[in-house]
């Protein structure tokens, strides 16, 4: 496969994961906020700030599942999901050492540091997964308008 391409597909399947990553991230703070029975006020801004950090630190991820890729065993499934351990150990450490850990209850420790540990893991499900599909789909247009182009001359 062509670097160009790989780079390409990378970044884009970590744009969406990350913005996928973003909105389950909004409504986790949600759903721990409540927990806490801490006041919920949350902005059009900061919904779309963290959707932008999201799309932002997803860049760089998505490049890592394009020069990983071949090295993450199984199926895409089950790659995606070891990638999302990986970087639940590797970044999600941060996040439970810090703000997580300064919540009140024992219970809404353990329901944040649940639900933003899914969120590590449900990001390299979904980068690996969108990095497979834009692999195939581009694959097939590029072969397909090969084709053509032979038919035609």
């Amino acid at each position: 496969m062509n670097i160009v391409k790989k780079i390409g597909i990378g970044l884009l399947s970590g744009l969406i994961g990350g913005l996928v990553w973003g909105i389950g991230a909004r409504i986790a703070m949600r759903i721990v906020a409540l927990a806490a029975h801490k006041p919920t006020e949350f902005s059009i801004e900061g919904t779309l700030g963290i959707l932008m950090m999201g799309a932002i630190f997803g860049l760089p991820l998505g490049l890592a599942v394009a020069g990983t890729r071949r090295f993450l065993p199984g199926s895409r499934l089950r790659s995606g999901l070891l990638y999302g351990l990986l970087m639940l150990l590797l970044l999600g450490w941060p996040i439970y050492s810090g703000f997580i850990m300064e919540e009140s209850g024992l219970g809404v420790r353990a329901l944040a540091v649940g639900m933003f540990g899914a969120l590590f893991v449900g990001f390299g499900i979904v980068v690996t997964l969108a990095y497979s599909w834009l692999d195939r789909r581009l694959e097939m247009r590029y072969s397909g308008a090969q084709g053509k182009a032979l038919t035609l001359q």
